[in-house]
């Protein structure tokens, strides 16, 4: 029995020292992993957390790459104050000082109370109007004006216009198509996309003022390009009113000499080819070639940098040549 006692014994003795053996190396480890990685992290440079309110989750990871944060979505909730999918809370705040690493916490709107404004011009008022039931949006007033472009019964315009981002419930407000307007009615046509000197030519002709025209260096559109222009198209404009147009880049020499061409295929039985030529210092250049009805009248609009000359050819044959001073 005694033997057996003094086996029981030394069992425990071996267990205990075996135990404790383990629970210093663990500690051991423990202690050597925090100082290593205390090491680490006190290594790594510091940055300063940029503000991402307001910014959509691609704009905020362009932001945090270069400083070596990550991004990490908590929640989502409801704000009237940003669209759906922008950031409206982080953590840490925007200033803060932390470590290469950190990761930014991010709450995103879902929107709902902000919404788009949807593209309503071309539609009649009965599309329209389900379009913006739609979205949330309410028909406000509705005005009506001649148009070209558009048959009776169409929208011409609205405002606030595509893409605009309002509250729940805003009204929008239409402007539907008279159609066709009356002899001598003068309307604003649409000059986006087209050079500043044909629409400089159209207010010369109806008597308007072209009061400012402002440059857009950045336009990737060529040069004299209208990029916008007030009034819009459609709406109606009489003699001694004031125009205004952005163009692309700059147009001073574009606007330095202007001429309306103006010419009347005579009658005949069969259709002509009218090709015309533009001669000034920059060189002979081919401005028009289409066929065309005999009686048919051609009002072409033309700059050119000085003096300049203008070839008419119908069948290729020769029939004109003008003197531009």
């Amino acid at each position: 029995m005694r033997k057996d006692n003094y086996f029981r014994s030394s069992k425990k003795v071996v267990f205990r020292e075996l135990l404790l053996a383990f629970l210093l190396f663990i500690g051991v480890t423990i202690f050597l992993f925090n100082q290593i990685m205390h090491v680490l992290v006190h290594q790594k440079k510091t940055v300063t957390v940029p503000n991402l309110i307001g910014k959509s989750i691609h704009d905020a990871l362009d932001l945090l790459a270069p400083l070596n944060l990550s991004l990490q979505k908590v929640n989502e909730q409801y704000d009237k104050k940003f669209p759906a999918g922008t950031i409206i809370q982080q953590n840490p705040s925007p200033g803060l000082t932390v470590r290469e690493g950190k990761t930014i916490s991010i709450v995103l709107s879902r929107g709902g109370e902000i919404v788009f404004v949807p593209n309503l011009v071309g539609e009649s008022l009965r599309s329209a109007e389900l379009l913006l039931r739609r979205n949330n949006l309410v028909l406000g007033e509705i005005a009506h004006v001649y148009s070209f472009t558009l048959e009776k019964g169409k929208v011409v315009a609205q405002d606030p216009g595509p893409d605009a981002v309002v509250a729940k419930g805003n009204l929008v407000n239409l402007s539907l198509s008279l159609g066709t307007p009356p002899p001598g009615t003068i309307l604003m046509p649409n000059f986006l996309n087209k050079n500043v000197s044909e629409a400089a030519l159209w207010a010369q002709e109806k008597g308007l003022i072209i009061k400012e025209i402002e440059e857009d260096p950045n336009s990737p559109l060529e040069r004299g390009t209208i990029i916008k222009q007030i009034p819009p198209p459609d709406l109606v404009v009489n003699p001694g009113n004031e125009l205004k147009f952005t163009v692309s880049g700059k147009i001073k020499e574009t606007l330095k000499k202007l001429y309306w061409l103006h010419y009347e295929i005579p009658q005949g039985v069969e259709e002509k080819n009218i090709r015309i030529l533009l001669e000034d210092s920059s060189g002979e250049r081919m401005v028009y070639e289409k066929l065309h009805l005999p009686g048919t009248k051609i009002d072409l609009p033309l700059s050119i940098q000085d003096k300049g000359k203008i070839k008419i050819f119908s069948n290729n044959i020769l029939v004109e040549e003008r003197i531009l001073e």
